[in-house]
């Protein structure tokens, strides 16, 4: 080789610690509207359960009430799906959580 001519640079290395994957695109800050609406269902389904509550503990029964008006709701779906949506209710999994079932 040649004493005058450079050497070619050696080829382009990422420090240690760089990560190997490109970063993810950071998601778009959450909607005011939504997050009054997430807070206006969240206070709406606590007062709820807090009547709900009280109808137990006056001898009543809350969770039949809810589920026969989801089915009275939902009468055009096969009962897999009224099944799902009386799993997924807000309200009748808040009192589950507090013991209440249906009598």
């Amino acid at each position: 080789m040649n004493p005058t001519t450079p050497l070619p640079p050696p080829p382009p290395t990422s420090p240690p610690g760089a990560p190997k994957t490109p970063p993810r695109a950071r998601l778009a800050p959450p909607d005011p509207e939504a997050l009054a609406l997430e807070a206006a269902t969240r206070i709406a389904v606590g007062a709820a359960v807090v009547a709900a509550v009280a109808i137990h503990n006056a001898g009543g029964d809350p969770v039949g009430e809810r589920e026969e008006a989801i089915m009275a709701e939902n009468q055009g779906k096969s009962q897999v799906d009224i099944d799902r949506l009386i799993s997924t209710d807000r309200g009748l999994e808040m009192l589950r959580l507090r013991g209440i079932m249906r009598r």
